[in-house]
């Protein structure tokens, strides 16, 4: 257990030195408890806490309270731009939506809801870096989303060995 602290320490202040070039705080977006976030300075930006599967995605009963927690707890946390796409709509010629990580400290909510069986690990997982290239904006480097996957597996791990959220059978059994 302490191994895992310690890798997920170093694992989050690797990824909060990554450069962010068009820097967004936390403040400027509005969670409402929710995984979409609309940016207050653009109306047409919406940053999103998973990659993929956001709408289909199993997720626990108690997903809203907990990133409504983590916010609450976390005020500070830095919102690092993980990769943006657009337009995401044909009759919203000009917006965007960005996959996001927000990270305080030593934790990041994407990791605290994987953890919690709040959604599978595989929600915060981009397709590949190599295909997102063709279309999308990487504002990370490999080495970081690297070490960012191995923090979501343990998580995930943690999340099945506890039978947590999602997988707890009985949550299974109520979706």
């Amino acid at each position: 257990m302490k191994i895992n602290i310690l890798i997920s320490v170093c694992i989050v202040l690797s990824i909060a030195s990554c450069k962010n070039g068009n820097q967004v705080l936390l403040s400027d977006l509005n969670f409402d408890s929710s995984i979409f976030s609309g940016s207050k300075k653009d109306s047409l930006h919406t940053y999103c806490l998973l990659a993929t599967g956001f709408f289909r995605a199993p997720h626990s009963k108690n997903t809203d309270s907990l990133i409504s927690q983590w916010l609450s707890q976390h005020s500070n946390a830095k919102v690092i731009s993980v990769a943006t796409h657009g337009p995401t709509m044909s009759d919203y010629a000009n917006s965007k939506m960005t996959y996001c990580w927000l990270i305080d400290k030593k934790d990041t909510i994407n990791n605290y809801l994987v953890r919690n069986g709040c959604y599978p690990g595989g929600t915060m997982a981009l397709s590949t870096l190599k295909e997102l290239q063709g279309y999308e904006t990487l504002h990370i480097n490999k080495k970081d989303y690297e070490k960012f996957l191995l923090q979501i597996m343990a998580a995930e791990e943690f999340a099945q060995q506890n039978k947590l959220g999602i997988w707890n059978k009985k949550n299974e059994e109520e979706q």
